[in-house]
């Protein structure tokens, strides 16, 4: 069964979903895409303002060369910026998401790890730097993204 907290410590775990509840309530906090990408988090530390996330790497996300389409790799890197921004910063959404592919992100590796960091907060906006690794630790993709602190609601 899926389970895309089940890999935290305990105390990582509890502080996510205390996060996501006071934000959005006993049943919300991880989009829907996030749970189809089968996400797992491995790592979410507030002081240094940085998330890790594991994805597998399924057959249904490859182009015809075998290697996963792009959009899809820019998809699991927001899945890891937006449960990062919600839990840092007031609601915010994406502006620019700008990537730089190194390696192709093939099945064979079985999983790979988005790491985002939250590294520039001047409101209203928060940019992140984000790269993305094969288990072993090479490194496949590199991102930056700007997100815009939504004004309040009246």
């Amino acid at each position: 069964m899926y389970q895309p907290f089940a890999l935290l410590p305990d105390d990582q775990r509890a502080l996510m979903i205390a996060g996501f509840e006071a934000q959005f309530g006993p049943d919300g906090g991880l989009p829907p895409s996030f749970t189809v990408m089968q996400g797992e988090f491995l790592e979410f530390d507030p002081e240094a303002r940085r998330m890790r996330v594991r994805f597998p790497v399924l057959e249904n996300w490859l182009n015809p060369y075998g290697a996963m389409q792009g959009g899809f790799v820019a998809a699991a890197i927001d899945n890891v910026i937006g449960p990062l921004g919600v839990l840092l910063a007031p609601p915010n959404v994406t502006r620019t998401l700008e990537l730089k592919y190194s390696r192709p992100i093939t099945v064979e590796m079985g999983f790979f790890i988005v790491t985002a960091r939250l590294v520039e907060r001047a409101d209203p906006w928060l940019v992140f730097k984000v790269e993305v690794h094969d288990l072993p630790g090479n490194r496949l993709v590199r991102a930056t993204c700007k997100q815009w602190i939504l004004p309040p609601s009246e």
